[in-house]
């Protein structure tokens, strides 16, 4: 890894008028799965049901091989919950396109996390406010996150990595105007602790700031 960058927030959605309010009255309905073009995403959705007590059994799979396509099939109405992050555009066109959709919260008691990260073990809940990029949130709320991470192969010299490190770094700012996703990001973060080693391009950068590895 070089580091670590901006979370991406996710829970299942519903459409805004849905009498379901909480992941646990999922039980029975039509969720999207396969995802047999971005494979990870059945993990992070078992994780989010998880946390509603829920396994796969306990809903209707609906095959989609990506998340768009699955968009588009709660548009359609095969599906009773929708699963993509929040702020993407796509989230946008469903909103406005069926009338309103609401995310549903993820709960973050002991249990709940608990049986989140048994599936997604670098999981977290975190809170989030409602804001003209995000579509789906009637007022503060709790959702799936997870981190997105840059890569860089291990043949790269150091110097390399050290000086991509510094420069996302100390320019938050020109990051953001390329892609408004890092307004989200802490620097600090950088050298969060992941599962992967970091480069030692980035260890010799996280050294000198006083840094190392953050749980």
């Amino acid at each position: 890894m070089l580091g670590v960058i901006f979370p991406l927030y996710s829970s299942v959605f519903v459409r805004k008028d849905s009498p379901i309010k909480s992941l646990s009255e999922l039980k029975g309905k039509r969720l999207p799965y396969g995802f047999s073009a971005q494979v990870t995403l059945e993990r992070i959705v078992d994780a989010i049901i998880a946390t509603g007590g829920l396994v796969r059994k306990d809903v209707i799979p609906v095959l989609v091989p990506n998340v768009v396509r699955g968009a588009d099939d709660f548009i359609e109405g095969k599906l009773d919950g929708g699963f993509f992050a929040i702020g993407a555009a796509k989230v946008a066109e469903v909103d406005k396109t069926v009338g309103g959709i609401r995310y549903l919260p993820v709960p973050d008691d002991p249990k709940s996390l608990a049986a989140m990260q048994r599936i997604m073990p670098y999981g977290y809940v975190k809170l989030v406010n409602p804001s003209p990029a995000f579509v789906g949130l009637d007022g503060p709320t709790k959702l799936m996150a997870y981190d997105y991470l840059v890569a860089v192969g291990a043949h790269v010299k150091d110097d390399t990595v050290y000086k991509i490190a510094k420069a996302m770094y100390e320019n938050k700012p020109k990051l953001a105007e390329s892609l408004k996703a890092f307004n989200g990001w802490d620097p600090q973060t950088i050298s969060k602790q992941m599962p992967a080693s970091f480069h030692p391009g980035s260890q010799k950068f996280f050294q000198e700031k006083g840094m190392g590895a953050k749980k």
